[in-house]
């Protein structure tokens, strides 16, 4: 059983209670009853969301004016602001949120280890500095020891509950409110989202280019630069991405830059791969959402890649061919129709921009090499037949 719980900035001090294995969990005046191993969340103008089994994935908790449940993109509970539905646009700026573990913290008691990735295994709590599961980590707690008070450097808290099979003990309780950000000099301001999105596209380029503006704010407030690309396919279909080159400023320094790559989430459980050498190497997802984050320390600024998205789609069992507008890659994929002779490589193994293919190829790089009967500026046209 897993919870994963966004806290955002908006609206009064909020309570929240997890109740393990009671046979009624007590709730607030107003609240709804719910059964036991769900996560009750109570506030004054405020209704309580009940979280089921089926979207124990990511869910985004919103204070607008009441709480607003995201999951998988979509809405229950209420309306965001002015039809928002990005949870940035409805946060308060300079607030920080502060995070008190009150009256019981009873957790399964940790394995006797010396890993300490390993000592909280079974029943568990993770905190992250931020907005999603590859934030910072704050750290994992367990046993019935109290977490510390907790402030989060930004206007976002990530917590993660898991449990086994086997629920044991009270649970936890934990008071939030929101602090004002310092002021003082030598604090940064907090950075703007990074976020940028391709939305059910057959292919699309991808590379530092497209964050130019944010890569000059960063300098300037001498903080690091965190971006993310939220792509997403038609359903049924796959990711792919391929890389046209990869620069890292610190090659082998992977905590100073990186290019990592999720699958459908962003847990860590769901990194497919975390690029931080001289080499990216083509990733596909099995869902049909791809999460890319670039991090860039101030000292590694200037770190460059150039990617390519295709949309891929698996062919059925028992079926030969690809659908009439679509091109099969000779892989057992099909991409998009209009992707064939393209210019750009979008089947794994190239044959869309094969020659045998695509015929033609136009080019002035010969001319050098012609003979000198031949006029400048002459454009030569080249049919490339594939041998018998």
């Amino acid at each position: 059983m897993v919870f994963v719980v966004i806290f955002s900035l908006k609206g009064e001090k909020q309570a929240i209670r997890q109740s393990l294995g009671a046979s009624k969990p007590s709730v607030s005046a107003g609240a709804t009853e719910i059964s036991p191993r769900f996560l009750l969340l109570t506030a004054r103008k405020a209704q309580c969301t009940l979280l089921s089994r089926e979207y124990l994935h990511q869910v985004h908790i919103i204070y607008v004016y009441s709480i607003c449940l995201y999951k998988r993109n979509s809405i229950s509970g209420c309306t965001p602001t002015k039809g928002k539905t990005n949870p940035y646009d409805q946060t308060d700026k300079g607030m920080l949120i502060k995070l008190d573990f009150r009256d019981y913290f009873e957790l399964e008691a940790p394995m006797p280890t010396n890993d300490k990735e390993l000592e909280c295994a079974f029943d568990y709590l993770e905190v992250r500095d931020g907005y999603y599961g590859f934030s910072t980590p704050v750290g994992n707690y367990c046993d019935k020891n109290f977490p510390p008070e907790i402030t989060s450097r930004s206007r976002y808290l990530w917590l993660h509950f898991h449990s086994d099979d086997t629920i044991e003990y009270k649970g936890f309780k934990a008071i939030w409110s929101q602090v004002p950000r310092p002021t003082y000099l030598g604090v940064p301001p907090e950075p703007e989202p990074c976020i940028k999105y391709v939305t059910e596209q057959a292919d699309a380029e991808i590379n530092d280019t497209l964050i130019g503006e944010e890569r000059k704010i960063a300098q300037k407030n001498n903080v690091p630069l965190d971006c993310l690309w939220i792509i997403r396919a038609k359903e049924k279909w796959r990711i792919q991405m391929t890389f046209e080159y990869f620069k890292l400023e610190k090659p082998n320094d992977c905590d100073a830059n990186f290019l990592s790559i999720f699958d459908k989430k962003t847990e860590m459980n769901s990194l497919v791969k975390n690029f931080c050498g001289s080499i990216a190497e083509t990733v596909n997802t099995k869902s049909n959402v791809m999460y890319m984050r670039f991090y860039l320390e101030i000292k590694a600024i200037n770190s460059s890649f150039k990617s390519l998205m295709t949309a891929i789609r698996d062919k059925e069992p028992n079926v030969q061919s690809c659908e009439d507008d679509e091109y099969d890659c000779d892989d057992a994929t099909c991409i998009a129709g209009h992707l064939r002779c393209n210019k750009r490589e979008n089947c794994r193994l190239k044959w869309d921009e094969d020659v045998s293919i695509c015929g033609i190829v136009t080019s002035l790089s010969f001319l050098d090499q012609m003979d000198s009967s031949c006029n400048a500026g002459m454009r030569l046209r080249l049919r490339l037949m594939p041998l018998a």
